[in-house]
């Protein structure tokens, strides 16, 4: 039985599920040569799914020109990646609408996942080797990015009193770092997510690097790598002060996978550069992310 921080999972009580949609949305579309009919059937017995897979074909943001009207000529423009992503966003929001939380808000919550998400993307495009299976997989990294922290929305709902020594532990120490702080206290966000991914049926291929986006240079075989190039992005969302708490987390960087991109032989004045382009980007497409999942709260 699958254990949140030595809790079972399934004496949490209303612990939120996976819906049965995304489920079959998501294995369909691991199969690249599926037909587009069986995406846009499966797409259709969800209205909100079908109102927002439309809205974001016809949206500026993919150049829209000719309107579009259906299903599948939405799917046909969007492509299976975009569609994965999106239902991903929905879902995940939809969810968590109902956790009440204690410490944190899921607006910050999304900001730093979709941020992340974003910045994983962006960075593939830097590899120094070429590494190009990496940026094949792109919608991946969109869903690690998007899935890395979430245990801390469970804990905030289910332990808050976990939550809140954390922030308490990181305000009194402001150079003590948060993996540092998370160990004392006995308990690790990444190991936990893994957990409840798992716990969900989300495949190892996300939650394995999930659980060592903090410590990717222990994770060993096929997803070493997809866990480094999360690590690297969640400390430059982190750095350009997109944080789950709202403060910019002391998170150390990893140094042997930061070596594996161009940015990080970059002059001081072309990183500076660089790190202000990417936040400009970033920002925009959280903008554009507010009409697919609600960031109010």
């Amino acid at each position: 039985m699958s254990n949140f921080y030595n809790i079972p999972l399934d004496d949490l009580k209303n612990i939120p599920s996976v819906p049965i949609i995304l489920r079959k949305l998501m294995k369909i579309l691991e199969n690249s040569d599926v037909p587009i009919d069986e995406i846009v059937q499966v797409i259709s017995l969800d209205p909100l799914l079908s109102a927002k897979t439309l809205a974001l074909a016809n949206s500026a943001y993919y150049g829209a020109s000719k309107r579009i009207v259906s299903i599948t000529q939405a799917v046909t423009r969007l492509g299976t990646s975009e569609i994965k992503k999106l239902a991903i966003s929905i879902y995940f929001g939809r969810m968590f609408e109902s956790l009440s939380l204690n410490n944190l808000t899921v607006k910050r919550f999304w900001t730093h996942s979709i941020a992340t998400a974003f910045i994983s993307n962006r960075i593939i495009n830097y590899l120094i080797d070429d590494l190009s299976v990496y940026t094949a997989e792109k919608d991946q990294f969109y869903l690690l990015g998007l899935l890395h922290d979430i245990a801390y929305l469970i804990l905030d709902a289910y332990l808050p009193e976990k939550v809140e020594i954390i922030i308490n532990a990181l305000e009194r120490n402001e150079k003590r770092g948060l993996l540092q702080t998370e160990q004392e206290l006995g308990f690790f966000h990444a190991r936990e997510g893994a957990n409840l991914l798992r716990f969900w049926e989300i495949p190892d291929s996300i939650a394995t690097p999930i659980e060592y986006h903090h410590t990717p240079s222990e994770c060993s075989g096929d997803f070493s790598m997809r866990a480094g190039i999360l690590s690297v992005a969640d400390w430059i969302s982190n750095h350009l002060e997109f944080s789950v708490f709202g403060r910019q987390e002391v998170i150390q960087r990893d140094n042997l996978f930061w070596k594996k991109f161009q940015f990080s032989k970059f002059s001081e004045e072309e990183l500076d550069n660089f790190w202000e382009d990417l936040k400009s980007q970033t920002l925009m497409f959280l903008l554009f992310s507010e009409s697919i999942i609600d960031l109010r709260r």
